[in-house]
């Protein structure tokens, strides 16, 4: 999760640059749905989702991390007591 986070905030960063527009530059779409009326999707939605992953895929690894117990050789875990 941590390397696709950090994928779509790059992507998201670097995309106004293909159409000239300075990096982190910011768009504003309005989409008229049916039943909703207008509602407007800003650019920069999808580089807070991009920094939201990169932080959940951290704080998911540093938590497998502390919650790996100690294995011995039968593959049962132990708490480092004799």
């Amino acid at each position: 999760m941590t390397g696709a986070g950090l994928l779509v905030a790059f992507l998201a960063a670097v995309a106004p640059l293909l159409v000239g527009e300075p990096l982190l530059a910011s768009t504003v779409v309005k989409l008229h749905p049916p039943l909703l009326g207008e509602v407007k999707l800003v650019s920069t939605v999808v580089f807070d989702l991009g920094v939201a992953m990169v932080v959940v895929g951290v704080i998911v690894s540093i938590l497998t991390y502390l919650g790996a117990g100690e294995r011995d050789d039968t593959g049962l875990e132990h708490e480092g007591r004799p």
